[in-house]
């Protein structure tokens, strides 16, 4: 991507509201810190409770979600997200490799998926 590719994308961006749902602190800070580069605001959660409630009262553009969270796990937070508002642009980080997982996250209609360890760079 050239330099200016990235900076009409983050002049773009820049407009959006994200929320990232991981438990794992440090995975946690290193997505909110790197999407605050470009989102006009980031809310993180540790877990999908917490985050559905948030979810519920402020509708962020786009949303970060882990698959194995303890509690309700990000698929189901998928769902239910899905069921509040079935257009939710919706982004599956994790290292699980567990196809039924990754099949189940496809039948709830996530938009993608991200692999970790992640790539900052490459986010």
């Amino acid at each position: 991507m050239s330099s200016v590719d990235l900076i009409q994308l983050t002049e773009q961006t820049k407009k959006l509201s994200a929320m990232v749902v991981e438990d794992e602190k440090v995975a946690n800070e290193l997505l909110s810190s790197t999407f605050k580069n470009f989102f006009s605001s980031v809310d993180s959660y540790f877990d999908g409770e917490s985050a559905l409630k948030f979810y519920a009262q402020n509708k962020p553009d786009i949303v970060f979600v882990d698959i194995v969270m303890p509690g309700m796990d990000g698929i189901e937070l998928s769902r239910k997200i899905r069921e509040i508002n079935p257009t939710q642009i919706i982004i599956v980080i994790s290292a699980s490799n567990d196809i039924e997982k990754i099949s189940e996250s496809i039948e709830v209609g996530v938009n993608s998926f991200i692999q970790k360890p992640i790539d900052t760079k490459r986010l």
